[in-house]
């Protein structure tokens, strides 16, 4: 099992592995300020808690990821956002794949992916379908849900075949 999680880094990190990760809690989770990272070639699956992003948790509004070439799929989320991915920060995604993770109990948003409030996030060459929110109440973005203030630019992507009750 890899579990990466980083508090206060003020530097860069590079996540760069032919690795196919299956966990029972969330993969990876970066806090702090500063933090520059680069995911590439990495398969995060099986996650599942009680807290946002059943894959990754970013926790940092001045943050910049970049996820390159992964696989983000059958993720878990009850009672809280991002069954694949919580985000914060400025966050680009490049050739992911991002299905069949879910947000399940009783509120949530986001299936796929939740962007938090201040940031961006760019989507590039992706897929992101198969993805749903099954909560009783704030039920949106089966595919992808962002903030209010966050922006979103997609491009060269597909976005099909995820559900949430409330859209």
């Amino acid at each position: 099992m890899l579990v990466l999680s980083f508090e206060g880094l003020d530097t860069e990190l590079t996540v760069s592995l032919p690795l196919q990760v299956k966990v029972d809690l969330r993969v990876l989770e970066f806090n702090g300020a500063g933090l520059t990272v680069n995911i590439n070639d990495v398969a995060m699956t099986g996650g599942s808690l009680s807290a946002g992003g059943g894959a990754v948790e970013i926790n940092n509004t001045g943050a910049i990821i970049t996820f390159n070439d992964c696989v983000i799929s059958n993720n878990t989320v009850t009672g809280s956002h991002g069954g694949g991915l919580k985000l914060g920060g400025n966050i680009t995604i490049n050739r992911c794949t991002i299905r069949d993770n879910q947000v399940t109990g009783l509120s949530g948003h986001g299936g796929g992916i939740y962007q938090n409030a201040a940031t961006s996030l760019t989507v590039n060459n992706s897929t992101i379908s198969g993805n749903s929110v099954n909560s009783i109440a704030a039920v949106d973005g089966g595919g992808i849900a962002i903030a209010s203030t966050a922006t979103l630019a997609v491009t060269n992507s597909t976005i099909s075949g995820n559900s949430a009750a409330g859209g």
